[in-house]
């Protein structure tokens, strides 16, 4: 899966994507709100693919996320 991710870590998750394009363009506008986005790849054991926008979880992430708009939940690995 790469990006970065290392195990145990939180995240809000704030999109879920089939297309690469929309979880990218997702990713884009929230760092253009200064969010520091990854795009996670997860193949599903029917072999579809999906993309999952997630932002680090800091203890503040979801309500900065809220306040700027975005809805999210938490992910963790």
């Amino acid at each position: 899966t790469g990006s970065g991710i290392s195990p145990g870590s939180s995240w809000q998750q704030t999109g879920f994507f089939k297309n690469r394009e929309n979880a990218e363009s997702l990713a884009t506008v929230l760092r253009q709100r200064g969010f520091s986005p990854v795009v996670r790849e997860e193949k599903r054991p029917s072999g579809t693919v999906y993309y999952a926008v997630l932002v680090p979880d800091d203890g503040t992430a979801a309500k900065r996320l809220k306040d700027a708009g975005f809805e999210s939940y938490l992910v963790k690995d």
